[in-house]
Formats: structure tokens, C-alpha cells, sequence
């Protein structure tokens, strides 16, 4: 991680060496975290992103939840909000029931169409507040 951390930018083939190592790692847990790191890691493009992900699944199910997060994270962050992107954020919620991606919505968007819906006994009542 120390590693990781100290690089303003990967190259492709960093990349491709760390999820190697990653996968020789005897240590499950330890690998997944350091993959989970480099998925998450700010400095990676777009494409590198995917390549993370396409790798990502052989770390095991849970990896499932942080993809869906992760993908929906650089959506909202990139991209301009819509109903669909929001109706996309909303089935994860639902399905993985964490509220992280309503909470950078709420946060993210002026649009106040978008925040009242999340004003609903649907949501938990710290989701409420915020969105309040």
C-alpha cells in the first residue's frame, strides 16, 4: 500500500504486475485489500479502471458489491445525473443496503427534484435528514 500510495500515476503494466502479485499472494484477505486499494486508488484512468475490473472478480463475491459501487461512483462523478443513473444508485442501495451512493447524490446535486425523493420513509432516517 505504501507503494501504492506513493505513485502520482500507474502504468498499465504496474498494474498488471500488482494484480498478478496480488493473485501469487497466499494470503486471500490481504490480496483482496490491496486489489480492493488499486480499484479505488483516485489516481487510475478510466481505462485502468477497467482493466481492475475485469480482474477484480477473481478475488472472490464479494468483489461483486465493490464493482457495482465503484462503477456507479465514477458515474455520478463523471457523468451528468439523471433519473436513470439515480434509479441505477437506488437498486444497489436496495440490494447491497448501503447507503453510499444516495449519500454522494444528496451531496452532489443541486438538483432538488433529485434530493426530495430521497425524503421518503423509503429511506432510513439519516438518508431523510440529509436529504432534508
Amino acid at each position: 500500500m505504501n507503494w501504492l500510495w506513493s505513485k502520482e500515476n500507474l502504468t498499465n503494466q504496474e498494474i498488471e504486475n500488482f494484480i498478478e502479485l496480488a493473485l501469487e499472494d497466499q494470503h486471500e484477505l490481504m490480496a483482496g485489500s490491496a486489489v480492493k486499494e488499486l480499484f479505488t486508488f483516485p489516481q487510475i484512468t478510466a481505462n485502468q479502471f477497467d482493466l481492475v475490473k475485469q480482474q477484480l472478480p477473481k478475488f472472490g463475491d464479494w468483489t461483486t458489491k465493490l464493482i457495482s459501487r465503484e462503477t456507479l461512483k465514477k458515474k455520478i462523478q463523471n457523468e451528468s445525473l439523471t433519473h436513470d443513473l439515480i434509479r441505477e444508485c437506488v437498486e444497489h442501495t436496495k440490494e447491497f443496503k448501503e447507503n453510499v451512493l444516495v449519500v454522494l447524490i444528496i451531496n452532489e446535486t443541486e438538483n432538488s427534484e433529485f434530493v426530495t425523493q430521497f425524503t421518503t420513509d423509503d429511506y432510513g432516517k439519516k438518508i431523510r435528514n440529509l436529504a432534508n
